[in-house]
């Protein structure tokens, strides 16, 4: 979860190794993408895209549309690139 842009999520039971994998994603600040039919019959996944509870929220993806949109814009968390310093304050 730490070298990649983010996770994608296809399917997940309750005690899976890919919700362990998706919560470190968010820990480290990455994205993590996961379907919606997941997201509709795993109650850990309603609470990665609801709570933030891991430092960010998980993205509901119902379209590859969802994906490409989201690895536009920059990470909430995404730190700056190599030689340049984080900016913040600034109005």
């Amino acid at each position: 979860s730490g070298l990649s842009r983010g996770t994608i999520i296809v399917e997940a039971g309750e005690t899976s190794g890919t919700r362990t994998q998706a919560r470190a994603a968010l820990e480290h600040g990455r994205r993590v993408f996961i379907l919606a039919n997941v997201v509709d019959r795993r109650d850990w996944a309603r609470e990665f895209v609801e709570t933030g509870r891991y430092g960010a929220t998980a993205t509901v993806v119902r379209s590859s549309d969802d994906i490409l949109t989201a690895l536009r814009a920059p990470a909430p968390d995404a730190a700056p690139p190599a030689g340049q310093a984080r900016l913040t304050g600034i109005a």
